[in-house]
Order: C-alpha cells, then sequence, then structure tokens
C-alpha cells in the first residue's frame, strides 16, 4: 500500500475509532514535533507533509484498532 492508499484509509476511518484513541494520535503527533490546529468541531492537522514514518505507524495503528473493535463488536452480538 503507497502513501496515498494510507493516507485515503486514515481520513476514512479515524472517526470510527474511539475518543481516547484519537487523543492518543493528537498527542503523539504533537509529541513528533507536528502542529495540531483546534478548532471548535473538532482538531485538524496537515498530513501532506508528515514524514512516511509517521504516516505509516498511523495506518498501522488505525488498521489495528478498527479491526480489534470489530472483532470485539462481533464477537459481544
Amino acid at each position: 500500500m503507497d502513501r496515498e492508499e494510507k493516507l485515503r484509509y486514515i481520513f476514512n476511518q479515524i472517526d470510527n475509532l474511539e475518543y481516547q484513541d484519537r487523543i492518543k494520535i493528537l498527542r503523539n503527533l504533537r509529541d513528533e514535533g507536528l502542529k495540531v490546529h483546534q478548532h471548535a468541531d473538532g482538531s485538524r492537522i496537515n498530513l501532506t507533509d508528515v514524514p512516511s514514518y509517521i504516516i505509516k505507524d498511523l495506518y498501522e495503528f488505525i488498521f489495528l484498532k478498527i479491526t480489534t473493535n470489530n472483532k470485539i463488536h462481533y464477537i459481544s452480538d
């Protein structure tokens, strides 16, 4: 999967994460020195200039959380 596909996945799936996971992502990005823009309706980050290793880590974290949450939800039903 190339960078653009990972970015599309991140954009499409970020709202499916739990609140605490989104906060964890924002803190990690801030700790990496990235600028987090806060607005009344949420926070924003310009991912176009983010290094590839951070995009990869974001993708893997979100993918793991989404697949784990889906399995837990499926099992609990």
